[in-house]
């Protein structure tokens, strides 16, 4: 142990000092042999100030302990020596999809605000279609197990008391067809019958329709009914992908947006869009209300985030730049995307006077990524809200997997190594094959539509020696996994691999054929059902460990869907999804 190095013993007296020049949530923390010394000017301040000493604490002791150090059961190691600290972006948040099929229990929503606290990140939203229990509107939410107001009462003191803000996010424009599904709601919707998806194929309306007098007294009704419940003085309103007001209608999304902050339940509050429509239709933006936060979204490494915040900050708009954690529609997650797309969402909030990030995660399609998936772009958001430039110019992928090991780590003295790299490994055989498309891994399109063909069409290029190195990758993965420590993080990893393992083999038997499963022979496609059968087993299980009932079999029905298709060889082809109309 050198010269500045000293043993103490827990619990630490810490004196504090109230100091007013310091910034809100920084602090300076002095160590020395005979005195540790917080200083803050607030109670975030402090809040953070002891979270950093207590996790300079665990490494300085557990590096000593490997070092072959011997201490007593109380016994730590510090370093003298002064941090001053403070964050570079005052809005450093993380939005969970809670409407496609996933909704968390209470368990894991705290434990969830406890990891986002632990990174400093102090803003939490939950999107929400139609997963809170709004009083009269039973029939949207009653088989979604919703979070009811005692619960978002329980959570919102649990944020507060971690200084992370729990703000509505309940979508008002589109991504409404949760409740458009339902004759009573079907004649709110522009469209009243299947309309055609972006991926070609017939699915529900999603878009409500500003003109109906009734769309209105709907949406002030359940947004008095959110704010209540989550009294934050920040709200997400959506209005992103209408995608069923065309172009020649665009100009009702500025009357639509005018109408909806002009409700009651918008009184002193801070009002969050979706940026697309913005993007598409810049003329919308001369008439933008007084005050909109604009949420400008892009989740690709080379998402257009400078050219986009020009334009708001030209326009004198507020904004916040929204990365992704790329685990949405890729099961395994685009590690490497998800860590360069938040550093440039962070550089260009940076560089235009943006009021922060707000890294989003989805669910799309069944959300039949695991937990862990998201993790990456998660601590990816800490680090650069936290550290700003410093993050950009610096944090590495060596840093990052270092970060999320200590955060996964069952034991605050040492890291989960093993964890750590097997998500970042897996995170990054999206690009062991040629054809890359945005929001998606090419890999597992065939998982969610397997009428789609494989090498050629959406997947040309792809070949059965890309498919080997896959599964040659997946070998060293599993046996990471396999060491893995905390038993429901290593299952769901494993589920994973299982999973990845099946659409890789099944992509190989097409590519033998024409492409299509028919093509692959019966015996074949009866190992294929059995496996999916296996994995659908796997999904049941590990859903309740983090998940409420209601959504399950929804999600399962995209893995129902598949292994239908390997016991017939002839898949739906009209399959869009399970959601239809009633």
């Amino acid at each position: 142990m050198t010269s500045n190095y000293f043993k103490t013993t827990r619990p630490l007296g810490v004196l504090e000092n109230i100091e007013k020049g310091i910034d809100e949530e920084g602090y300076r923390i002095q160590i020395s042999r005979d005195r540790i010394e917080i200083s803050a000017s607030s109670a975030k301040g402090f809040f953070y100030g002891k979270m950093t000493l207590e996790g300079i604490a665990n490494k300085t002791t557990a590096r000593a302990l490997e070092s072959g150090l011997k201490l007593l059961e109380n016994e730590i190691v510090l370093a003298e020596g002064e941090i001053n600290d403070y964050p570079s972006l005052k809005l450093r948040g993380v939005m969970l999809d809670i409407s496609r099929t996933k909704v968390p229990t209470q368990k894991q929503l705290y434990e969830i605000v406890d990891l986002i606290s632990s990174l400093k990140l102090n803003h939490l939203e939950l999107y929400m279609e139609h997963t809170f229990a709004y009083v009269g509107h039973e029939l949207v939410w009653e088989n979604s197990d919703p979070l009811t107001v005692s619960e978002l009462a329980a959570l919102d003191s649990y944020c507060k008391e971690r200084f992370v803000d729990l703000v509505c996010n309940q979508n008002s424009f589109g991504h409404m067809e949760r409740w458009l599904i339902h004759p009573k709601y079907r004649d709110l919707g522009i469209e009243k019958d299947l309309v055609v998806s972006p991926f070609g194929m017939l699915r529900p309306p999603t878009t409500i329709d500003p003109t109906n007098e009734r769309s209105i007294q709907l949406i002030s009704d359940i947004m008095d009914q959110i704010t209540d419940a989550i009294p934050s003085k920040m709200v997400n309103i959506g209005f992103d992908e209408p995608f069923e007001l065309n172009s020649s209608r665009a100009f009702e999304w500025n009357d639509w947006l005018t109408k909806v902050t002009e409700l009651s339940s918008f009184k002193d509050k801070d009002i969050i869009v979706w940026g697309d429509m913005l993007a598409g239709h810049k003329k919308l933006i001369e008439k933008l209300p007084d005050g909109v936060i604009v949420a400008e979204w892009g989740y690709e490494a080379n998402s257009p985030f400078g050219e986009r915040d020009r334009f708001l900050v030209e326009h004198q708009v507020p904004f916040i730049n929204s990365p992704g954690t790329s685990s949405w529609l890729s099961i395994v997650g685009k590690t490497n995307n998800s860590l360069e797309n938040t550093r440039e969402a962070t550089r260009n909030a940076i560089d235009h006077g943006g009021l922060g990030i707000l890294t989003t995660d989805w669910g799309d399609f069944g959300h039949l990524q695991w937990w862990p998936i998201s993790l990456p772009g998660i601590v990816a958001a800490g680090a650069f809200g936290w550290t700003g430039m410093r993050g950009v110019e610096s944090f590495q992928y060596s840093d990052l997997i270092e970060g999320l090991s200590s955060v996964i780590s069952t034991d605050p003295m040492k890291d989960d190594l093993n964890a750590a790299s097997a998500i970042c490994r897996i995170g990054e055989i999206h690009s062991m094959v040629p054809c890359q498309f945005p929001n998606l891994a090419t890999i597992v399109l065939h998982l969610y539509f397997p009428q789609l063909p494989v090498g050629f069409g959406l997947t040309t290029g792809l070949t059965t020696e890309h498919l080997d190195l896959i599964r040659n990758e997946l070998g060293e993965i599993k046996d990471l996994v396999s060491k893995v420590v905390d038993p429901l993080m290593k299952e769901e990893l494993s589920a994973t691999c299982s999973l990845v393992e099946l659409i890789v083999d099944d992509a190989s038997s097409r590519l033998l054929g024409n492409g299509h499963l028919a093509s692959v022979s019966q015996p074949e496609r009866d190992l294929f059902a059995d496996r999916c059968s296996d994995i659908i087993s796997l999904h049941q299980s590990i859903w309740k460990s983090r998940n409420r009932i209601g959504g399950l079999e929804e999600s399962l029905a995209w893995l129902y869907n598949l292994q239908s298709g390997y016991i017939s060889g002839q898949p739906d082809k009209a399959w869009a999804g399970p959601l239809k109309l009633l």
